[in-house]
């Protein structure tokens, strides 16, 4: 097989992402289409945290001029962020989020190694693993 420059590779290179940008767009088009919510704002039942907070959290308000060195005012501010942490469930969505991204991880690297080899030369892939080798313990 003929070796094609760097020239020849790059309208593939290009289609392959904006087909990959494409099927992005309409996943995230369809995803939108069908999460949408049909209540009210004022409805009740999508209530912000902001909303819920201003409705029943006066434990976190002090008296006017209270400053941050009152005790009882940084008392009332970390009990307030356990209850929103907890209400929220924020750790658990913070542990959706770590886990989805390590398994997003090894696709994205492997979606990066092929578009490589599809633009880089040859030669200076072989040349760049090369390098690799001596990053490696020597043979006995």
């Amino acid at each position: 097989m003929a070796d094609r420059g760097l020239s020849d590779r790059w309208p593939t290179a290009l289609a392959a992402l904006v087909a990959l940008a494409a099927l992005v767009v309409l996943a995230i088009a369809r995803y939108s289409r069908t999460h949408q919510r049909t209540a009210q704002p004022n409805e009740g039942l999508y209530r912000s945290s902001a909303q819920i907070d201003n409705a029943r959290d006066e434990r976190a308000r002090t008296a006017e001029g209270g400053s941050i060195d009152n005790p009882e005012r940084r008392r009332n501010f970390i009990l307030v962020i356990i209850e929103r942490v907890s209400r929220d469930n924020l750790t658990l969505v913070s542990a959706g989020v770590a886990f989805y991204a390590l398994l997003a991880l090894f696709p994205a690297l492997g979606v990066t190694v092929s578009l490589y080899g599809l633009i880089a030369d040859p030669g200076q892939i072989a040349h760049q693993i090369e390098g690799f080798g001596n990053l490696l313990p020597p043979e006995r």
